[in-house]
């Protein structure tokens, strides 16, 4: 930077010197050239100018370099310590074709530098995967993916907690250490809920879970209901174990099968029996 701003001295130094001379000449054969000394004057105030936004620029630029230069010193002083622990294969493993990058002899930690893993920072995640957004017809939907410290595997995925984890494509997570683990557009919005898979299906309160199935809820508290289709569990830690349209809505409630059963009391029971109708 001093090599530039002597150059741009040497300019300056250079044309007043050559102003000099010509004012000099003119004086010395007679009357000034007034206008010419001022457009000369006006000409050097240009460069004067332009010379120290160059010497700005270059300024600007060298905090940048001077910043970079740290960031790599430290990064040079980290390296070393990664060397016995991290490797780079370029070819096949076990059919899985290269390159690899392996880590031995370690553990791998992916923090959002909050220093607690309920944050609100949407940082710490682990996406696996480019996780493309939703097509809403409207273009690309990129909302509710403000969550934190998830592990996110698949397409269209929305998670706006801590915690989580999703598998499939166009699941959702919106509670805390909730997780939708495999199927399509499954939903887990209470804290410590969980969907397994299938489709649509929904674990709505704390501890609520939904094995598989269409369109089930579970969404009494640690509810669960293991499969069939447009079954619910609305009761505090009520079943429904499969079939259709079923509710188990009571407290401790069970419904294992069938069509349109309902076990709506407290530690209330309803079956299709192997020989009944639906």
């Amino acid at each position: 930077m001093k090599a530039f701003a002597l150059i741009g001295l040497a300019v300056v130094v250079i044309t007043f010197g050559t102003f000099v001379r010509s004012a000099g000449a003119q004086i010395i054969g007679g009357t000034p050239d007034i206008a010419a000394l001022q457009a000369a004057v006006s000409a050097i105030q240009g460069q004067v100018a332009t010379l120290q936004g160059q010497v700005a620029t270059l300024k600007a630029q060298n905090a940048t370099l001077t910043t970079r230069m740290h960031t790599l010193e430290h990064l040079n002083g980290d390296l070393p310590a990664l060397v016995p622990f991290v490797s780079v294969n370029p070819g096949p493993i076990n059919g899985v074709g290269g390159p690899h990058v392996i880590f031995t002899g370690v553990n791998v930690h992916i923090r959002s530098g909050s220093g607690m893993t309920n944050d609100s920072t949407n940082l710490g995640n682990l996406i696996i995967g480019y996780n493309e957004p939703r097509d809403v017809g409207l273009g690309p939907d990129t909302s509710n993916r403000t969550g934190s410290h998830t592990l996110i595997i698949g397409p269209e995925h929305q998670f706006t907690a801590s915690g989580g984890l999703l598998a499939g494509s166009g699941n959702t997570v919106t509670a805390r250490f909730a997780s939708v683990s495999g199927g399509v557009e499954n939903l887990a919005s209470g804290d410590f809920a969980s969907v397994s898979g299938g489709a649509n299906n929904t674990a709505s309160v704390f501890g609520a879970s939904v094995s598989g199935g269409f369109a089930n809820t579970a969404s009494g508290d640690s509810a669960s209901v293991s499969g069939g289709a447009i079954n619910t569990a609305s009761g505090s830690r009520a079943s429904v174990s499969g079939g259709a349209n079923n509710t188990a809505s009571g407290d401790f409630a069970s419904v294992s099968g069938g069509r349109l059963r309902t076990a709506a009391d407290t530690d209330d029971w309803a079956a299709g029996g192997l020989f009944q109708d639906n």
